[in-house]
This record gives C-alpha cells, structure tokens and sequence, in this order.
C-alpha cells in the first residue's frame, strides 16, 4: 500500500470511527479502493477530485436506494472525509461476493472463447 495512501486512509477512518484492521486495496488507477473487512465496508480514496461531486454521487446513491433501485449504499454513520486539499475518503457499504462456481467459471470460458 503507498505511504500516502496508507496515510489518507489512516486519517480518514481514525476521523470517522471506522476500524481499518487488515485493510486490503482491491483497485488502484483514478482512485484507490479498499476493503475493511473488520467492519465490513469500503473505502473510496479520490486525489484530485471535487469533494461536491463526491457528495453528490453519496446523495443519489442514497435516494436510488431509499427507491428501491439496487445500488451501493453509503456506510451509515460515516462521512466524506478531506483528508488534504487534493484528497478524500468516502466510506460505502460492502457486499460481499460469492466464489465463482466451476459452473460459472464455464460459462465465462465459453464466452471468452465465442468473442475471440
């Protein structure tokens, strides 16, 4: 994990009372992800990004839900954190994912194999 990143997020969720034990980054290129699995949840690193737009995305995620449209949620209880200037944390809900089955893992050979 990169120092400032491992910082960014050791800011963030000593700010919010978010419990980071064995954080894991699970994506890194326009943002950093990672996942909390003591909680669990997610946490969302942006450099560079508007922290309006930020909690705009938080707000519409929130009411597509409260709609019933399935959409990730933002985590309860916890905020859009500044960490700097260029750097902010948003924490959001995690579901986690089933193991592919080998049957799965069929299906998306065969697809693979009719697209090449």
């Amino acid at each position: 994990m990169p120092a400032a990143l491992a910082d960014a997020l050791a800011t963030a969720c000593c700010h919010e009372g978010v419990d980071a034990t064995g954080a894991e980054m699970i994506h890194y290129y326009s943002n950093a992800v990672y996942l909390l699995p003591a909680v669990p949840a997610i946490a969302r690193i942006a450099t560079g990004n508007d922290p309006a737009r930020l909690r705009l995305t938080q707000t519409v995620t929130a009411w597509l839900d409260g709609e019933g449209f399935a959409a990730t949620t933002p985590l309860p209880g916890a905020d859009l954190v500044e960490v700097d200037d260029t750097t902010s944390v948003t924490f959001w809900t995690y579901y986690p994912q089933p193991d592919p089955s080998v049957g799965d893992q069929k299906i998306l050979i065969k697809v693979g194999l009719t697209l090449s």
